[in-house]
């Protein structure tokens, strides 16, 4: 993203969700001004995370930041997992996620559209999925339209199914958030 904006493209980020139903995976953090002492759920969560992506992309050179808002269902375990469909129908329905994204897309004129996979053989993270396919589906739709370049993000744990995949290395944990 930073040489994207760097070479002078503006660059453009829709997040989907707030993660407000996610997992504080760091409860025991030192606290500062950005993070309460305590396990963050809900509201706090998603206030503290829409903070974070806003800093991260100012960072990263981003220029527009859309937040669609949809809601983030819970997950604690496999019996939490949610088809794309349902989720979709939750979000509003496919057609409708569909045109949104295409608007979106047809309105940033990307080169390069970022995204995580669609459905795959990888346990991934059943609303990150979802995106996945809603872009693969706008892709698709667009047609001779479609931004010529796409990258799809997977969870490096899951490196080893995909025989073509380029790691991209971040060490290092943040001593306020982890």
């Amino acid at each position: 993203i930073s040489r994207l904006a760097d070479s002078g493209r503006k660059v453009g980020v829709v997040l989907l969700t707030d993660g407000d139903s996610g997992l504080d995976q760091y409860p025991e953090r030192s606290v500062g001004d950005l993070y309460p002492a305590h396990d963050l759920h809900g509201d706090a969560l998603a206030d503290v995370r829409y903070r974070e992506a806003r800093s991260a992309l100012s960072m990263l050179g981003a220029h527009h930041y859309v937040r669609l808002g949809l809601r983030n269902h819970p997950y604690g375990g496999e019996l939490d997992v949610l088809t794309p469909r349902s989720i979709m129908s939750a979000w509003g329905g496919e057609d409708i996620l569909v045109e949104r994204l295409s608007e979106l897309i047809a309105g940033f004129e990307p080169d390069i559209v970022i995204s995580p996979e669609g459905p795959t053989e990888a346990f991934e993270h059943f609303e990150h999925e979802t995106v996945g396919a809603l872009v693969e589906e706008v892709l698709k739709r667009l047609g001779t339209d479609a931004p010529p370049g796409r990258l799809v993000s997977i969870d490096p744990l899951q490196k080893a199914l995909f025989d073509d995949a380029v790691g991209i290395r971040a060490d290092g944990i943040h001593r306020q958030s982890g």
